[in-house]
């Protein structure tokens, strides 16, 4: 159950392929894939940042982590940010509406996680009761 959650929220929709449910996974990956990649290709690299709030957007980074590759894309944006190569900054509402995609994304992938560690722990139980039932048949 928890390896479907995790599996869930590194890569959206690998979770449910965990569980079984292929079909809502690829529903789920292709929904949360695309929210996430149109967000960064609208509003660039810069829309991901942890950083507080007078230069980053620290509350939102909180949302878009929902989504593992968020984290790790903003590992790289830290390490541009020290070697002195900060990425473009996106500016206006190219920006704001890419860092609205992709807190979306970290948000629908967070619903998908739970629903993922769900089905896999009524997979679980159920495989579990159709074996105890088998041997009470027996």
């Amino acid at each position: 159950m928890l390896a479907s959650g995790v599996a869930a929220w590194a890569v959206p929709g690998l979770g449910h392929g965990l569980a079984g449910c292929r079909r809502h996974g690829l529903v789920v990956g292709a929904a949360v894939g695309f929210l996430w990649i149109t967000g960064l290709w609208v509003g660039g690299l810069s829309v991901i940042d942890a950083r507080p709030a007078p230069l980053g957007q620290r509350s939102w980074f909180v949302a878009q982590a929902g989504v593992g590759p968020s984290c790790l894309l903003e590992c790289a944006h830290t390490r541009m940010r020290q070697d002195g190569h900060p990425p473009a900054m996106a500016l206006g509402r190219g920006r704001d509406v890419g860092t609205l995609l992709l807190a979306s994304a970290g948000l629908l992938n967070l619903m998908a996680v739970a629903d993922a560690m769900l089905r896999a722990g009524t997979r679980r139980r159920g495989a579990q009761g159709s074996a105890a039932a088998d041997k009470g048949d027996a």
